[in-house]
C-alpha cells in the first residue's frame, strides 16, 4: 500500500518505544477513533522472512486475555520519504504500560499482586506453548498492563524473536506425553 493509505488509515500520535527492530507508535484509527499500538519496522534493518516470522506467531496466538493481538499487518512500499519497505503491526492497546516503568515506579510488588501477575503470564506462556509457539524473550519490558488500573491484568507482547514449531515438536512443548516418550529416545 502506499503510504498515502497507511496515513489516511492511521494518525499516529506518538513513540511509544524503541527497539532493535522497529519503534512502537500510539495510533488512532481514523475511521472509528480507536486507539492501537503500531509497530513500524523497514525492511533495511531486517529481512521480510524475520517480520513474517514475527506475524506468523502472532497470526497463531489467536485470542488470549494475556497475549497482545494482532489487529492487522500493512506493507507499505517505498517512496521519496523511505527508501525501503515498511512493515506496520497494528496491536491491541495495552495502555497501563509496562511492568517494568510500574515496578520502577511504584516500588515492589505485593505478594498478592506479583503472584496474579505471573499466574497470568504464565498461562499466557502455556496458551503459546500449546499452540506451538516460543516467545524467547519473556522479560519485564515484554509484559504490560491493559489499563492504569490497580489490578489490570497483563498480557505478553512483543514476538519478534519468537519461533513456530513444527508440529510434531509443538505436541512434545504442549505436553504429550506419548510424543515426549517418542522423541526422547534419539
Amino acid at each position: 500500500m502506499p503510504r498515502s493509505a497507511l496515513t489516511a488509515r492511521y494518525e499516529f500520535k506518538k513513540c511509544l518505544g524503541k527497539g532493535g527492530f522497529g519503534d512502537v507508535w500510539l495510533a488512532v484509527e481514523v475511521a472509528t477513533g480507536k486507539k492501537v499500538a503500531v509497530k513500524k519496522m523497514s525492511l533495511e534493518n531486517q529481512s521480510r522472512a524475520m517480520v513474517e516470522q514475527e506475524v506468523g506467531a502472532l497470526r497463531r496466538c489467536g485470542n488470549h486475555p494475556n497475549v497482545g493481538r494482532l489487529i492487522e499487518v500493512l506493507w507499505v512500499k517505498p517512496d521519496a520519504q523511505n527508501q525501503c519497505t515498511e512493515a506496520y503491526l497494528v496491536l491491541e492497546l495495552a495502555s497501563g504500560g509496562g511492568m517494568f516503568e510500574r515496578l520502577v515506579s511504584e516500588g515492589a510488588y505485593t505478594e498478592k499482586l506479583a503472584s496474579a501477575m505471573m499466574q497470568q503470564v504464565a498461562r499466557a506462556i502455556y496458551h503459546l506453548h500449546s499452540r506451538g509457539i516460543i516467545h524467547r524473550d519473556i522479560k519485564p519490558e515484554n509484559i504490560v498492563f491493559e489499563t492504569a488500573e490497580p489490578g489490570s491484568e497483563v498480557q505478553v507482547i512483543d514476538f519478534g524473536t519468537a519461533i513456530i514449531l513444527e508440529e510434531k515438536d509443538a505436541k512434545v512443548v504442549a505436553g504429550d506425553r506419548k510424543s515426549t516418550r517418542l522423541n526422547s529416545s534419539h
